[in-house]
């Protein structure tokens, strides 16, 4: 069986997919698996289906769903979450992976770097009480850093390792968020259910070309309330309900005088309307952390429309109109 599982999207450009797909087969430690979730053609032209399992996926299914799909298609009690557009570096999983000897961590977060510099785009996700998700470290030297990264949540899912097992007690990343939310949402249950996050600076990626997020003024509304009222307790509620009203406010003013500002102000209303289903989901989320962890013979589902390498190769594959 596989030590390590590194599970990546392609959701997009197929350079990207293809340069990042290079640094892990010349990098990648032994022992290690690498599943490829495809949710956009890819013709797969240097016949890499014997080193790389490949997993296809409806066309436009979004990064998120990809990665659930890919930790249920996975064989090793750890995955390596890595976006495309990202590249590796020599030694940066054996460094991640000797904390997983110690049964209390759950997820590893490594530094992602700016291209081929020292800057760091992110060690990891901190979640305010006021509902925010940000990044830790950003514009931070990964030289000249003293490492300091305790109020780290966890991992940035775009580059993250996590113990398998944990992942399937928390039922995976919840859908419906973008990558960044969702990984502040998993981090929060993560610890919920007894787990932590250890950052190794030792442990690096490259962000050469990673695409943009575009996610919509309304959209953002939508999730920063949903996490909100979902981990309200956490932070405390007073303090909570305060700092929130004030983030909602710096959101909509933020798109003034654009038509995002009226897209904000609607998704937080909106949103609002709808605290009681994450209050009854924060409930459900704490009643999965409280139960026994689930031992590693157990037996995960897998999505009915997964299919391996070589069924992929001898399946007609839907293209877009």
């Amino acid at each position: 069986m596989a030590r390590l599982s590194i599970i990546i999207p392609h959701s997009g450009s197929v350079q990207r997919l293809e340069n990042t797909l290079v640094s892990v087969l010349e990098n990648r430690p032994d022992d290690s698996q690498i599943v490829v979730v495809q949710s956009e053609v890819y013709d797969d032209p240097y016949d890499l289906k014997g080193e790389v399992t490949f997993v296809y996926t409806p066309i436009g299914t979004d990064n998120v769903r990809c990665l659930n799909v890919g930790i249920d298609m996975s064989d090793a009690p750890v995955v390596h979450l890595l976006l495309p557009g990202i590249e590796v570096t020599p030694g940066w999983a054996d460094a991640a992976l000797r904390h997983f000897a110690d049964p209390t961590v759950a997820a590893v977060a490594p530094l992602l770097v700016h291209g081929q510099t020292d800057g760091i785009l992110t060690a990891g996700l901190e979640y305010r009480p006021s509902g925010a998700v940000r990044p830790v470290g950003h514009g931070q030297s990964a030289t000249k850093t003293l490492g300091d990264f305790s109020n780290v949540a966890g991992p940035d899912p775009r580059a993250a390792f996590y113990r398998k097992s944990m992942l399937r007690r928390v039922d995976r990343f919840c859908i419906g968020f973008d990558e960044q939310t969702a990984g502040a949402d998993l981090a929060l249950r993560l610890i919920a259910a007894g787990g932590r996050c250890v950052v190794e600076s030792d442990s690096r990626v490259r962000a050469v070309d990673l695409p943009r997020r575009r996610t919509s003024a309304f959209c953002r509304a939508m999730q920063n309330e949903r996490i909100f009222w979902r981990w309200a307790p956490h932070g405390g509620w007073l303090r909570g309900l305060t700092g929130h009203l004030g983030q909602a406010v710096v959101d909509v003013a933020s798109e003034f005088p654009g038509p995002g500002m009226l897209g904000s102000l609607l998704g937080h209303l909106l949103g609002a309307c709808r605290s009681p289903a994450q209050r009854r989901e924060h409930r459900r989320l704490m009643s999965l952390c409280a139960e026994p962890e689930q031992t590693p013979g157990d037996v995960v589902p897998l999505p009915h429309f997964s299919m391996t390498g070589r069924a992929l190769c001898e399946t007609p594959v839907r293209r877009r109109a």
